[in-house]
């Protein structure tokens, strides 16, 4: 999953919750300010969590190499080990390689 498809997602399928959300809260726009607000505050919490759904496991997913290797990088002897265990390292699923080394 990529950053801009977990926005686009995001994006999508929040604009459909709130499409039908509105149905449901067309009372509470009758009710004056503090129902607004209320509503108001289901559309930002439904942002949130397509957010949190699909943008940010894009975000980890798209620097989880990069972050990986800065992490290895700063003591030498992880990175030691690491190059040892995938000298021996069999995949048991498939013939995948060794990580992201």
């Amino acid at each position: 999953m990529t950053i801009s498809a977990g926005v686009g997602a995001a994006i999508f399928l929040s604009a459909i919750f709130i499409a039908l959300a509105s149905f449901a809260l067309d009372p509470w726009f009758h009710m004056g300010a503090k129902g607004i607000a209320s509503a108001a505050a289901v559309y930002v919490l439904v942002l949130i969590l397509m957010t949190s759904v699909f943008v940010l496991p894009g975000y980890f997913s798209h620097y989880a190499r990069r972050d990986f290797r800065h992490h290895i990088d700063r003591p030498p002897s992880l990175r030691a080990q690491l190059e040892y265990m995938s000298q021996s390292w069999v995949d048991p699923v498939g013939n995948r390689s060794f990580g992201p080394l």
